[in-house]
């Protein structure tokens, strides 16, 4: 027990001097096209804050995945892959089947379908990883019936060859890994006379006999449309910059039609609202930058910054509750400010078990300097 809690210790440092590093955008390093079934999701590809395409991406998955159940609960059998990446970095160990032998395969179960659930399709939403450059066939059975039979296409998309069970499979392709394999989310759709109310559905992944190293993933994530939710709901990143007499505000593209103002060394802005232009919402505010504190309060949230050597300045990631705050803040040609509230519970988990809930008010301090 001590060894797991200082491996899951040890991981989620990792993943948070990893999110730092990159601005915490796994979304954002691929500039190849992502493609939903021939759909386009699109990224912003300014250059101040990853965060906002992260922000971004998510809005756009939630647009296609609000309604959908999650759909990965338990592995039942077949093989583990670990230590890949998925569209997340917390969540890295999957289960993998190939068209080799035919026989390769896994079993799974999904989340819970609602006891009132009332449509006569039910689509379960899962992270997934794919092969694009060998594209053989996999068969898909729900509650051990034949549902359908996919291959992968270049392009991202899916092509269903056989469907027995009247389904359909769908990748959402956001990224692309150095091998040009895909790295997105599966939408599993599923009549719900074939699956039972209140329960989890079995699902089985198998590859057709083919001899190919060919493979999909899906990865063994139990909060996949609950993050997008979250993040859609609760997340929030901001770039602002200084021209002139004014700071500009730039914010992801859902925050349009939001409230804002700022307060600057306690003066206050007039509020706003964010307009959408591009990928981006943004406004802008006649107001001096400051030195020794500043807010920007949006949609009736607030993030409060404080500067202690009095220069405008900071660099600093805190942890409290559930959400990870990366801010980063200096003077060149300007004020320049990147602020960042992203939903990360697995963190504040860990710290929290590691310091034997020795934050009682639920703050852990990971970096706090000037430069």
């Amino acid at each position: 027990m001590q060894y797991q809690r200082k491996y899951l210790t040890l991981k989620a440092i990792y993943s948070l001097c990893l999110s730092i590093l990159l601005f915490g955008s796994a979304f954002a390093e691929s500039k190849n096209p992502t493609t939903i079934n021939k759909e386009i999701i699109p990224f912003h590809e300014g250059n101040g804050n990853g965060h906002i395409q992260e922000l971004n991406t998510n809005y756009g998955l939630y647009t296609i995945c609000k309604n959908d159940i999650e759909g990965y609960k338990k592995m039942l059998s077949g093989s583990e892959f670990f230590l890949y990446p998925s569209l997340r970095e917390d969540v890295n160990v999957s289960m993998i089947a190939r068209a080799t032998t035919g026989e390769m395969g896994f079993e799974f179960l999904t989340g819970e379908v609602p006891v009132d659930y009332s449509s006569d399709r039910v689509t379960f939403l899962m992270l997934s990883d794919i092969d694009l450059n060998l594209r053989e066939s996999f068969d898909i059975h729900v509650n051990d019936k034949h549902l359908l039979t996919f291959n992968s296409n270049e392009d991202g998309s899916l092509s269903v060859t056989d469907n027995p069970g009247n389904g359909n499979a769908q990748y959402v392709l956001i990224r692309r890994d150095g091998n040009g394999d895909g790295i997105g989310v599966f939408r599993l759709t599923v009549p719900t006379s074939m699956v039972e109310k209140g329960k989890s559905a079995k699902i089985k992944f198998n590859g057709h006999k083919k001899n190919s190293n060919c493979w999909v993933m899906i990865f063994k994530g139990t909060d996949v449309v609950e993050r997008i939710k979250m993040s859609v709901m609760d997340e929030a990143a901001f770039v602002i910059k200084q021209k002139n007499e004014l700071l500009y505000v730039d914010a992801p593209t859902h925050f349009n039609d939001k409230q804002v103002y700022m307060i600057s060394d306690g003066k206050k802005s007039k509020l706003k609202k964010f307009k959408t232009q591009g990928e981006m919402s943004k406004a802008s505010f006649n107001l001096a930058p400051p030195k020794n504190s500043f807010s920007i309060i949006y949609d009736g949230k607030e993030i409060a910054l404080d500067f202690v050597n009095g220069d405008g300045t900071l660099s600093k990631t805190d942890i409290e509750g559930k959400y990870l705050y990366h801010h980063r803040t200096n003077y060149s040609s300007g004020w320049f400010a990147s602020l960042s509230k992203l939903y990360k519970p697995e963190f504040y988990e860990t710290f929290d078990n590691f310091f034997d809930k020795g934050y009682e008010d639920g703050l852990v301090s990971i970096m706090n300097s000037s430069h």
